[in-house]
């Protein structure tokens, strides 16, 4: 079995100019401090409950119910994702009638030494005791991981051949979003150097303090950047740094072991990226998921967050239409031209050669398609 890349989006995933510039005057006049704003609650029909795991772990789980027949959803998000700032996503999901379990992990107040419970909550649900699972006994189940729960997942596939198995027959589709596997601050020739000392002559300072992290926040916005508002909760530096370690740790253990048969031959898993990620290095996932023979989806225009309207009607249009379950993608184009991406680092050579660059590099084919309109997802009895 192969593997292919696969590239979808194009204005549908691109941030509005007006709103480039009025992310940017914001960061720049804000950085990370939070101003009166206050996250919506969730809908009344979701039912949010809190679980807690062997080890003594709390962590809480967002249910959207539905009395359709279509395949429920599960989202580990990642560090510091939070249901209520992304309502749109169940209204999105309740409108196709599509069942939701957004699980959240869980948050520390020190910047570091967190990472052992926000892994005891992975391991939780993927393979002790997943919530809400009695409700969907007997249908399949999709999951979706995004970033540091994305890396997760993978980590747990790749521990065992039993381990695997278990996760594979209870998840019929796995997708994983921003895969945190590298910091992408790490794969650039000079910010692995300058980055690091950096953030240790600023180890107390959320990103979005100093005038440099401002300038910084502010030219990504420029790039088409999502997140960074004040409303959004940043990482201190040396939470980043603390990050980019448990990566580093996770990476080297996948590499040092042979990946499970059982996910070698699953065509169940595939990898979804932004193009422009600056917190998750891309050329990484396309390595991992060659070893695996899965697919890699790279969104267009697109950063580290996924959770916009478009991309997550994208993402669950991928699993559902009209009550079907796909498999091809929606579509697939590859850019003309690199920008800068969010970590600075210029794919200035165009399509072709970057395309043959991955091939050569990772194992992945690439093969062209047009791009249609972005998908609408089809609610049930329309």
């Amino acid at each position: 079995m192969s593997s292919k890349v696969i590239y979808i989006g194009g204005k549908n995933f691109l941030v509005p100019m007006h709103n480039r510039f009025g992310n940017a005057v914001e960061f720049l006049r804000y950085g990370h401090k939070e101003t009166t704003f206050q996250p919506p609650e969730l809908f009344d029909y979701v039912d949010v409950q809190w679980f807690v795991t062997k080890n003594g772990t709390a962590f809480k789980c967002s249910h959207l119910p539905s009395d359709s027949l279509r395949e429920p959803v599960y989202i580990i998000g990642g560090l510091r994702s939070e249901a209520r700032f992304n309502p749109h996503l169940f209204e999105i999901a309740r409108q196709a009638g599509i069942p939701l379990v957004f699980i959240e992990l869980p948050k520390s107040e020190k910047p570091t030494g967190f990472m052992p419970q926000v892994e005891d909550v992975i391991q939780h649900v993927l393979l002790v005791d997943t919530p809400f699972i009695e409700k969907y006994r007997g249908q399949n189940i999709n999951l979706l991981g995004h970033s540091t729960g994305a890396a997760g997942i993978v980590k747990y596939l790749w521990q065992s051949e039993s381990q695997a198995t278990e996760i594979l027959s209870k998840f019929s589709e796995i997708r994983t979003m921003s895969t945190f596997l590298k910091a992408s601050f790490e794969a650039s020739v000079w910010q692995r150097h300058v980055y690091p000392r950096y953030a240790r002559n600023h180890p107390d300072a959320v990103y979005g303090d100093t005038w440099q992290d401002r300038g910084h926040g502010a030219l990504q916005s420029l790039f088409g950047a999502e997140a960074h508002g004040p409303k959004y909760t940043r990482l201190h530096h040396s939470e980043i740094l603390y990050m980019a370690g448990w990566a580093r740790e996770t990476l080297e253990e996948l590499q040092s072991k042979p990946c499970p048969i059982a996910v070698q031959r699953s065509r169940q898993i595939e990898f979804w990226h932004g193009a422009n990620d600056g917190a998750s290095d891309l050329h990484t996932v396309f390595k991992i998921a060659a070893r695996i023979s899965a697919d890699v989806t790279v969104l267009r225009h697109t950063g580290h967050y996924m959770y916009s309207p478009e991309r997550m009607a994208a993402l669950l249009y991928h699993f559902y239409n009209n009550g079907t379950a796909i498999k091809q993608p929606l579509s697939l184009r590859l850019p003309r031209l690199g920008k800068p991406s969010l970590s600075f680092r210029m794919p200035a050579l165009g399509s072709h050669l970057t395309s043959r660059m991955i091939s050569e590099r990772t194992g992945l084919t690439q093969t062209p398609h047009h791009e249609p309109p972005l998908p609408q997802l089809i609610p049930i009895g329309k």
